[in-house]
């Protein structure tokens, strides 16, 4: 009787240290399905449609960086800055692509937003007008296109004006989304002028080379300080998905280094999105970015770019105080990025 006794106890055992095993195993499976599933992280662009300086992101996508560092980046476009920061504090996205004025605006009026890194961080923005219109001063009484109300376009383009004495209020500003759709507008007389990176839109290169069109300034002449644009997410968000920010960020500078070293290579996934632009066009585009060495490499901020940015709108009315950069950017996790990166 004791053996049996003992010989059924040692059964119960076997049998619940292989149940046991078996949840072991399972729960491990799980854990590490868990562990494997990529972290989603919604991408807000500031145009409705890809141009090439709102491609940036596909650079990572395209490589593989963001899927290797186990993130999902799912991309939603957005007509104008201003929209997309409205999704970002609705919580529609988490993070957005946005003017370099646009960020530092939507601040000063409460919101709640840190700057991550600078995609673009020089301005690559020039002002085209039609002929006769021959410098800005001409620009008064004309009509002037931007993406939206509150877009980097019309607010750096009513302080263009402001600089050359011209009265904002005496120019009709009108939003009409893209900058190839501006472009088209511009081309077809229905505005006056209008401010776009022009570098691959061929029909106003033509029209440029044919006198119909002038280049009557380099925005980024006038605004050295302020960058093309930002990418921005929430507080509360960036702190409480700080591992995967981190990620996010390394893998978008990996991207924008691989651009800067493979225009052409930049230039053929860019025609994936850009699709009506010519791809020896967009190639001569893309080298002129690289050349111009406009990309974000290591992040595209820093304490000093942050106050210069600052001061420089301070000074023309735009925001009332200069913050700390530490109030303003998430810095902590560029430093963490870079440093996944070697710097």
């Amino acid at each position: 009787m004791g053996r049996i006794a003992n010989g059924r106890r040692g059964w119960r055992s076997v049998a619940l240290g292989g149940l046991l095993g078996l949840v072991l195993v399972a729960g491990g499976l799980l854990t590490g399905a868990l562990a494997q599933a990529p972290a989603t992280i919604k991408y807000g662009a500031p145009t409705s449609t890809p141009d090439i300086t709102t491609v940036g992101v596909y650079f990572a996508l395209e490589n593989g960086y963001f899927k290797r560092d186990g993130l999902d980046v799912q991309v939603t476009r957005y007509p104008g800055s201003p929209t997309a920061v409205r999704a970002l504090l609705s919580g529609e996205a988490d993070v957005v692509e946005t003017g370099g004025d646009t960020a530092l605006l939507a601040m000063e009026s409460g919101a709640k937003i840190d700057i991550l890194l600078s995609p673009v961080a020089r301005g690559t923005d020039v002002v085209v007008a039609r002929a006769p219109i021959a410098s800005i001063a001409d620009l008064k009484g004309k009509s002037f296109a931007v993406s939206a109300p509150g877009s980097p376009g019309d607010v750096l383009g009513r302080l263009l004006l402001q600089k050359n004495g011209v009265d904002p209020g005496t120019v009709q500003f009108v939003g009409l989304g893209s900058p190839t759709d501006r472009i088209k507008a511009l081309l077809a007389g229905k505005v006056d002028s209008t401010s776009a990176t022009i570098l691959v839109i061929e029909p106003v290169l033509d029209a440029i080379a044919k006198g119909e069109v002038k280049v009557l300034t380099n925005l980024g002449d006038y605004f050295p300080a302020i960058p093309l644009s930002y990418i921005v997410g929430q507080e509360s968000v960036i702190k409480s998905r700080h591992d995967a920010m981190v990620r996010f960020v390394r893998g978008y500078i990996e991207g924008l280094r691989w651009a800067q070293a493979n225009p052409d290579e930049a230039a053929r996934i860019g025609a994936k999105y850009i699709r009506e632009t010519p791809i020896n066009v967009l190639t001569s585009g893309m080298r002129e970015m690289s050349r111009l060495k406009v990309y974000g490499v290591d992040g595209g901020i820093s304490d000093r770019g942050l106050q210069e940015t600052q001061q420089q709108l301070k000074d023309l009315g735009r925001i009332k105080t200069v913050a700390k950069s530490t109030d303003i950017a998430a810095l902590d996790v560029l430093q963490d990025a870079l440093k996944l990166l070697g710097k």
